[in-house]
């Protein structure tokens, strides 16, 4: 089995600037743009960081150095409904996929995706990654893409070096070595002790005595370990695609322009491509709604 990991780290950021048409266009003189966790900044867009903004400054001092920036609190359920929708989309390539659904503390959402049975009809991996990178910064989304013969071993890959290709079981075990253990889920709650006993890569871990680590850092450690590995069988929930096609995509600025209005539609539509692809199914009718909102305002 092969498996694709594609990491979305600037999520909480995309879901409200997808939207908005690239910085440098001639419809896009530049947005800034950042998102909140009350008075901190945790992301912020080119635009933003190019007038001085950036992750970890408070939120009135972002302001004094760009006055028109708008700030936005994370919202986990609009990040639910685009990674959902990307699913829907991802159903194109595989029907055996699975979500890392968004995690409350940090951006940690992607999809994980079967892909072994599809290299033939997709032209190879080297194809496949290139066309699924190119269309999902089609649709507004930065991506980090690594592939391994286990699920979480894509995802950690994925979390931890885009572009990191493992297929075979040696190739699996090199890659794992080097991995960062703060990348491992179940030491969440243990980074000081991990750090205290110097414990800084999977390869640390693997030299150790299981008993050991189990009493230490408990049973979950090693099943995480084993499913990275493929010692264990690692059992998912696949997504299926929903009957009906349905996307809502808000702009964060009055549009002056049609340009900037059919930039939004034509994200909408390669949503609803991903879907009919998926589903094999065609459309004779589009039903398109926009809805003018004077009552929003503020940042």
């Amino acid at each position: 089995m092969l498996w694709l990991g594609i990491h979305l780290p600037h999520l909480p950021l995309e879901v409200f600037e997808r939207a908005l048409m690239p910085h440098g266009s001639d419809q896009a003189p530049g947005y800034p743009l950042a998102i909140a966790r009350r008075a901190t900044i945790e992301l912020a867009n080119a635009t933003a960081r190019e007038a001085g903004v950036h992750p970890g400054q408070k939120r009135a001092t972002a302001l004094a150095v760009a006055p028109s920036l708008v700030i936005r609190e994370r919202e986990p359920e609009r990040e639910r409904q685009a990674l959902t929708q990307l699913a829907n989309w991802a159903l194109q390539f595989t029907p055996r996929l699975s979500v890392q659904w968004p995690d409350a503390g940090q951006a940690l959402a992607g999809l994980l995706l079967d892909i072994e049975a599809s290299l033939g009809l997709f032209g190879g991996l080297e194809k496949l990654l290139a066309r699924i990178r190119e269309e999902l910064q089609a649709l507004g989304y930065h991506a980090a893409l690594a592939c391994a013969p286990t699920p979480t071993a894509a995802w950690l890959f994925a979390r931890w070096r885009d572009g990191l290709v493992a297929r075979t079981e040696r190739q699996l075990t090199t890659h794992l070595a080097p991995l960062p253990v703060d990348l491992l889920s179940s030491l969440d709650t243990r980074r000081e002790t991990v750090q205290a006993i110097g414990l800084k890569v999977f390869r640390d871990l693997a030299h150790l005595p299981r008993n050991g680590l189990a009493r230490r850092f408990g049973a979950g450690l090693l099943q995480e370990m084993d499913l990275a590995l493929g010692r264990q069988p690692d059992i998912r929930a696949w997504h299926e695609a929903p009957l009906a096609f349905h996307s809502t995509l808000e702009l964060l600025a009055d549009v002056e322009q049609v340009e900037a209005l059919l930039f939004a539609v034509q994200r909408q539509l390669r949503e609803l491509c991903g879907w009919l692809a998926a589903r094999h199914a065609a459309v004779r009718r589009l039903v398109l709604e926009a809805h003018h909102d004077r009552t929003r305002r503020g940042r």
